[in-house]
């Protein structure tokens, strides 16, 4: 008995690793298939469950997302990382206050993930709570300062409050840090336009045109290399 469950277990795991290549290739369907598979033979198996309600979001099917998450949590309740990816299944369900509950839950099991303070700060912003929103992106910089999400979001709630100088500045170090994301370019030259500052506003559009043109074409030279289906 003790040997078919070990062999069960093996076959899972290889489903898992399946899974985990269609998750490396955004194939998130294919890697739901393969979780659900390797859960048939072994239905306690966290790391498929985590991945299942991983990939379930990032289809945007987020009951069941927080379905396998919340599995995940009872089976192991110091996994961060279900804490983090079921906090943003809520929010993205609209849910922000149990999004917030959740992350809230990652930071204390790793209180050195600079991302969770940056979701949370979302949620905050979301819900109008700028002081929170604030705090929390903060931290988020002194945690990891190369974090340019947490820059970027800054700067959006420094919008909300009318404070644009502050905005500008968080926007441009978003930009420093990582000058291929275009959406700061389109950010930054909404704060350059509430300033009166049109030709910096205009420049940082056809910035960001411009790496939108580029991301395209990276995207059609990617499906014109891909192999037809036989």
């Amino acid at each position: 008995m003790k040997n078919s469950r070990q062999t069960a277990i093996r076959t899972a795991d290889d489903h898992i690793m399946r899974a985990n290549k269609q998750m490396e290739g955004e194939n998130y369907n294919r890697a739901i298939s393969e979780c659900t598979k390797a859960l048939k033979l072994d239905p306690n198996n966290i790391e498929a469950i985590s991945m299942r309600g991983f990939c379930f979001r990032m289809v945007e099917e987020l009951d069941r997302a927080i379905k396998d998450l919340t599995k995940a949590i009872a089976l192991d309740p110091k996994s961060y990382l279900a804490f983090s990816a079921r906090g943003c299944a809520y929010c993205e369900n609209g849910e922000y206050e149990l999004g917030i509950d959740d992350f809230t839950k990652a930071i204390r099991l790793n209180r050195n993930s600079s991302n969770d303070y940056v979701n949370r700060g979302q949620a905050y912003h979301a819900l109008e709570d700028f002081d929170e929103a604030f705090e929390d992106y903060t931290e988020a910089i002194r945690l990891d300062p190369n974090n340019s999400e947490a820059f970027a979001d800054r700067a959006e709630s420094f919008i909300s409050i009318e404070e644009y100088e502050k905005a500008l500045e968080d926007y441009t170090e978003a930009i420093r840090l990582n000058p291929k994301n275009l959406v700061n370019y389109f950010g930054r030259s909404e704060v350059y336009e509430l300033m009166g500052e049109k030709e910096k506003a205009e420049a940082d559009v056809t910035k960001g045109k411009e790496l939108l043109d580029a991301a395209i074409e990276k995207i059609k030279a990617l499906d014109i290399k891909k192999p037809e289906k036989s």
